[in-house]
């Protein structure tokens, strides 16, 4: 009742809540009465057999019954369902809320239920005249109404009544018996075996008696439960030939903002704060495809825990976070890239479930796709579409080609997960508080070049580089830092090295290598070091420190004797496959 004085003052006051293709707010007007205590009584009689009942002034002293407010595609359809099931006149009709006056129904909290009129006119035009009731009989009907007794059909008139449903009516039985858990073969609107005995699985379960053949009373119920769900969020259809795809949306929950190839974007409306729609429409080929897959992920409506598929001819990405649950499809096909991300609120499963079903449903591919290039000036759509970013970004070095990572404590202090830079999650195995190490594991990566580490302590003055990630992988592959070794333990202290090289907070946890590319230490966070540091000066966990966090964890270590220099090109195939990208996130 709440939410339908909701719409009624939204209504009155003229505003627009959904923003759709027409003047798409439309109510279904199913009776008119000449006095506002049959108007009353007519609906209360409504109220108890449907859902969004309500009822408005329309001027002279006439009273409008109405079901509402829908957008216009939901309403037809829901029509014609009611007058094929008998719910409501042959004559109801859709109208606008223009010319309504003040509400009448439903009623205030401290109102009296009216004594429903129970009588169901032929036409709205002309109205039944109501029989009066005696004083004494009025006040203890309406103290204690007696509800009528349900008029039911034999199975033979169940069967005939059922005979003048039309195709796609047979179709939404057998969707609405899918949806209850009773059916589960081929919408195809042929009530065979299957079909029987799934209603009379939902008879049973309703308490009635199980003939296998639905009275219009127990269709009405069955289709009032599964229209429910959809026509709450404003299920209808939509059609945009800009980005060449045609669905169903639920405009009642999300208005078009504007398209920004790949994308046509709807943001929540105030009924549904936290729902999202993004229509995906792109030329392309496979390439194409596992960039949009990869960029997609980037968006904040996609939360980063969740299944993520890739296959050669499409991608399905599921994403659960606080307070948001996320899918996103799409599909190549000749040349064109379509599909579509639905962002909903977490708590609301169900009807999530039913809204994502009817879109992929309905989804349907028509030419054409969205352009490089703006289809129309207004605000950067792409700018507003909020990218996830995590907390922090540091480097880190694979030490085997079992998915062992090992970064700087700093990259996973106060994380409430860790991924590598490709949303690959990490989990602790292993620390050195005293230096500041940490020890991560992944899954194991397609291929790897496991470490090789230097045997003893270098030279003073020995040529060494790091292997980072300084600006946080922008650039897709690490970079490299050079410089020369100062110390190996004196004034460090135990464990630690000193360098003359400058670098960035996103090289920290990166391996130091030397110019053969044998690990010497893993670089540290200048604030780490007990003393403070000249610019220009680095430190990092020696090679030993490494070695021995690694032999806690139950791992092994390479070593070389050979200090013969690699090729700048070497050393940066080198770096490419051992250094990767540690991220933190807050949540």
């Amino acid at each position: 009742m709440r939410a339908i004085w909701a719409w009624v003052m939204v209504v009155l006051i003229g505003v627009t809540p959904v923003a759709a293709q027409e003047d798409d707010v439309v109510w279904i007007q199913i009776e008119a009465r000449p006095s506002l205590e049959e108007a009353t009584g007519r609906a209360a009689f409504f109220a108890g057999q449907l859902s969004d009942v309500a009822g408005f002034a329309l001027g002279g002293s006439w009273y409008g019954i109405m079901l509402g407010p829908y957008l216009r595609g939901t309403a037809e359809d829901l029509r014609d369902v009611l007058i094929q099931e008998g719910r409501i006149p042959l004559d109801a009709y859709i109208t606008a809320p223009n010319g309504f006056g003040a509400p009448f129904w439903p009623l205030a909290p401290n109102d009296p239920v009216p004594l429903p009129i129970i009588d169901a006119p032929e036409s709205v035009t002309a109205p039944e005249a109501v029989p009066t009731l005696e004083p004494e009989t009025a006040i203890a009907e309406t103290t204690a109404p007696v509800a009528p007794p349900p008029v039911d059909e034999t199975p033979q008139e169940a069967r005939t009544s059922e005979a003048t449903l039309s195709p796609e009516g047979r179709r939404q039985l057998q969707r609405a018996l899918r949806e209850e858990g009773f059916y589960s073969a081929a919408i195809d609107g042929d009530f065979g075996r299957g079909t029987r005995r799934a209603m009379a699985l939902w008879q049973e379960a309703q308490g009635l008696e199980a003939t296998g053949i639905l009275t219009t009373d127990q269709r009405a119920v069955l289709m009032q439960a599964y229209l429910a769900p959809l026509t709450s969020v404003g299920m209808a259809p939509y059609d945009d030939p800009a980005a060449g795809i045609a669905l169903d949306l639920p405009l009642g929950a999300v208005r078009f903002v504007g398209h920004e190839a790949p994308f046509a974007r709807f943001d929540a409306t105030s009924t549904l704060p936290g729902a999202q729609v993004l229509l995906i429409s792109q030329p392309g080929d496979r390439g194409t495809l596992q960039a949009l897959f990869e960029v997609i992920q980037t968006l904040e409506i996609l939360p980063p825990l969740g299944d993520r598929s890739l296959a050669r001819s499409g991608f399905v990405i599921e994403g659960r976070g606080p307070g948001l649950v996320s899918h996103a499809e799409a599909r190549l096909d000749e040349g064109e890239i379509k599909g579509f991300v639905l962002a909903w609120p977490i708590g609301d499963e169900a009807r999530r479930a039913r809204v994502l079903g009817a879109m992929q449903d309905s989804f349907t591919r028509r030419p054409g796709t969205l352009r490089a290039a703006p289809l129309a000036d207004g605000p950067d759509l792409l700018a507003a579409l909020t990218l996830a970013e995590p907390k922090m970004s540091r480097s880190g070095m694979r030490v085997d080609a079992a998915g062992h990572v090992l970064t700087s404590s700093q990259a996973v202090a106060g994380c409430g997960r860790v991924t590598l830079g490709d949303g690959t999650e990490l989990t602790p195995v292993a620390s050195d508080t005293r230096l500041g190490l940490s020890l991560l594991k992944g899954p194991a990566p397609a291929n790897t070049a496991s470490p090789v580490f230097a045997p003893q302590s270098l030279a003073l003055g020995t040529p060494v580089l790091v292997a980072g990630f300084p600006v946080g992988g922008a650039a897709g592959l690490p970079a490299l830092s050079f410089g020369q070794l100062t110390d190996t333990g004196g004034a460090a202290g135990g464990g630690v090295i000193r360098m003359d090289l400058a670098h960035q907070p996103g090289d920290v946890g990166g391996p130091v290598l030397d110019r053969a590319g044998r690990v010497i230490g893993l670089l540290l966070a200048s604030a780490e070091d007990t003393r403070a540091l000249p610019d220009g000066l680095s430190v990092a966990a020696d090679a030993n420190a490494v070695t021995a966090l690694l032999l806690q964890a139950g791992l092994t270590r390479r070593t070389s004797a050979d200090s013969t220099a690699l090729s700048p090109g070497a050393l940066d195939r080198l770096a490419g496959e051992m250094a990767v990208m540690v991220q933190c996130w807050q949540e």
